[in-house]
């Protein structure tokens, strides 16, 4: 979602988290990518 430009609010909204649990999610998988090139939950 964050790669189709959704943003981080909206996705809490969504999936009924908070900003802060999607926000440590998004830097999870920003920082997986950087290392790897590619993420894999």
């Amino acid at each position: 979602m964050i790669e189709e430009g959704c943003s981080q609010r909206r996705i809490a909204k969504e999936l009924n988290l908070s900003k802060t649990t999607v926000n440590e999610i998004v830097k999870r998988y920003r920082r997986e990518v950087a290392e790897t090139g590619s993420f894999i939950p």
